[in-house]
This record gives structure tokens, C-alpha cells and sequence, in this order.
């Protein structure tokens, strides 16, 4: 259970980076349009915005990957923040799985449709997003770097 919640807190660690990263890199208007927008949206601002740059070929392409990276971390913090939480067994009954049904499937623990957790996915899934956290801040620092040197 408390690593749910530490993944909800490190995703909003990555919320907050991208916030700060808009707020540096856009003028005060445009950042008071983005900054109420959904992260997605947000998300697709910085896209839009590190393209239109001039950083290197490289830096694009690691934030490409970074970005490849972060959209099932996004969609997996939104089916948590949405699911209700079940405890199952898995199918020999001896480890617990952690089962995440939206409203609409909650009755159906041992569906396809849930999505199933075990503690050792979650904890790669948790340990894939300190990484995302720290190549975020790689990348920003690179991304400010650059600016500042053209």
C-alpha cells in the first residue's frame, strides 16, 4: 500500500518539475494560459516547446525517450487515482496481487479489465519514475543550459 502512495507523491514531484519548467522557459502570459491546464496538456506545451528550439539533436532525442517513458507512468497514476483498490491472490492463491478496477469493472477482481499489481511490478513501476524524476532534472538543466549558451 505505501508504495501507491509513494508513487502518487513522485508523480506529483514530476508535476511540479514540469510546472517549474514552463514557468522558466515561457513568458509570464503564456504561463498563466498553461499553468491551470492538464498535465497532459502541459506535457504537450513542453513538447511543442523543446522542438521549436534550438538544442541539439541529442537533447531532443532524450527528451523524446523521457517522454516515451513518462506516458504509461501517466496513465497508471491516472488508473490509480481513479481504481479502487482490491486484494486478490494470484493463481497459485499463495502471494496477494494488488487488483486497481475502475468504478465500472469493480466487481470484477479477476477480470482482464482491472488492472493487476504485484508488489514487485509496483516497485519497478515506482523505481521507473525515480528515474524519470532525475532524468527530468538532467534534462532541464541541459534544456537551460543551452539556452543560455545560443
Amino acid at each position: 500500500m505505501s508504495m501507491i502512495g509513494l508513487f502518487i507523491v513522485n508523480f506529483g514531484v514530476i508535476d511540479y518539475l514540469v510546472f517549474d519548467f514552463l514557468e522558466a522557459h515561457l513568458s509570464p502570459e503564456q504561463f498563466a494560459k498553461i499553468k491551470d491546464e492538464p498535465f497532459k496538456k502541459r506535457i504537450i506545451r513542453i513538447k511543442r516547446y523543446v522542438l521549436q528550439s534550438n538544442c541539439s539533436v541529442a537533447t531532443r532525442e532524450r527528451f523524446d525517450k523521457f517522454f516515451a517513458r513518462l506516458d504509461p507512468m501517466r496513465d497508471l497514476r491516472n488508473h490509480i487515482a481513479h481504481s479502487h483498490l482490491l486484494t486478490r491472490l494470484d493463481d497459485d492463491g499463495k502471494n496477494p496481487v494488488l487488483t486497481l478496477s475502475l468504478p465500472k469493472n469493480l466487481d470484477a477482481a479477476y477480470s482482464p479489465d482491472s488492472r493487476h499489481l504485484g508488489a514487485h511490478e509496483l516497485q519497478r513501476e515506482l523505481d521507473g519514475l525515480t528515474e524519470l524524476i532525475a532524468e527530468f532534472k538532467l534534462l532541464s538543466e541541459l534544456f537551460t543550459a543551452t539556452k543560455e549558451t545560443s
